[in-house]
């Protein structure tokens, strides 16, 4: 079993103690067609295979550090793990509007 927490990712062993662990990614919840991903450092939508929204902004990080993400027809909103919450229109540019907030909680 994985625990998250704010400060990280913590496995149980056997005897009850707890070890860090890699983070495992949480299932997002999304409409069909469309994921998310890191490409050049851009956050992209895609959806039916095709790049739907390209952030603005370079992040340093890669798929495996969101936290969480949510969407709309016509809006993303993404956060990564001891990160800020992103929100975006489709036709528009990402703008940070918390921080270490889950995407789906906050919409």
């Amino acid at each position: 079993m994985v625990l998250r927490t704010t400060c990280g990712a913590y496995r149980a062993a056997p005897d009850g103690t707890l070890v860090p662990a890699r983070p495992v990614r949480a299932p997002w919840w999304s409409p069909p067609g469309f994921r998310v991903a890191v490409r050049d450092g851009h956050v992209v939508v895609i959806k039916e295979g095709s790049v739907r929204w390209r952030s603005r902004r370079v992040y340093t990080v890669d798929s495996s550090e969101f936290d969480s993400v949510a969407f709309a027809p016509n809006k993303v909103a993404f956060s990564f793990i001891h990160g800020r919450l992103w929100v975006s229109r489709f036709d528009g540019h990402e703008h940070a509007v918390g921080w270490n907030e889950g995407a789906l909680v906050w919409t």
